[in-house]
């Protein structure tokens, strides 16, 4: 695989499980981090700084990509209801600004820059990873941010299958009954699988056997 990989948020044990399985295989991979998160733990390094709540941030990812004279193949957020309810444990009236900044508008401009990135490179690979959480939660912002990535996540694949990019693909993962170990070790397959273009525009369950099969 050409170019680096992409993936968003070191606080995510799914993210730091799938960095590392990648980096066992000796690909480039790209983890995004912010020195002033709490209560991460980090199993692996970040290369990319990346504060969610600032928009600054954000726009010097390019940047930095081009500091480190990397280009992207693939980029992989996800969105995990049970660790945000984690690390957003918080649930008064004046949290839900900060956690929907957090969770819902980072997420959304990220992934306008993303899928700008690859249209414009004519060539990547945008995957969303989600997992849900059972009702109640107690935290209804987190669960909204949750509804939020799903419909996200749509709107993205859709929007670029109806580009008509043939070497422009997206994955929507559901993290459904699999270890992290064993949802990373599956995704990281799909990422190197040439059939990784014909599982576009549903989700599907990590580990599914067939990309035709019910899940």
């Amino acid at each position: 695989m050409e170019g680096g990989i992409f993936i968003a948020d070191s606080r995510l044990f799914f993210s730091q499980e799938l960095a590392a399985v990648l980096r066992d295989r000796t690909l480039e991979v790209l983890l995004t981090g912010n020195k002033n998160d709490e209560g991460e733990s980090i199993k692996c390094k970040y290369e990319l700084e990346w504060n969610r709540s600032s928009i600054f941030s954000l726009q010097s990812l390019p940047l930095q990509l081009k500091n480190l004279n990397k280009t992207l193949a693939v980029s992989v957020i996800t969105f995990d209801a049970l660790s945000y309810l984690n690390l957003y444990p918080a649930t008064g009236i004046t949290d839900v600004e900060h956690i929907i900044e957090d969770l819902v508008t980072a997420n959304v401009h990220l992934t306008m820059m993303l899928k700008n990135y690859f249209l414009n490179i004519k060539q990547g690979k945008m995957v969303f990873v989600y997992r849900s959480a059972s009702l109640p939660t107690g935290n209804p912002a987190v669960m909204a941010a949750s509804g939020s990535f799903i419909k996200m996540a749509e709107e993205a694949a859709s929007s670029l299958m109806q580009a008509n990019n043939q070497r422009v693909h997206t994955l929507l993962l559901k993290l459904e009954g699999k270890e992290d170990e064993v949802a990373a070790l599956w995704l990281a397959n799909q990422l190197e699988s040439p059939s990784f273009a014909k599982m576009q525009g549903k989700w599907i369950r990590a580990g599914q056997r067939s990309i035709f099969g019910k899940y």
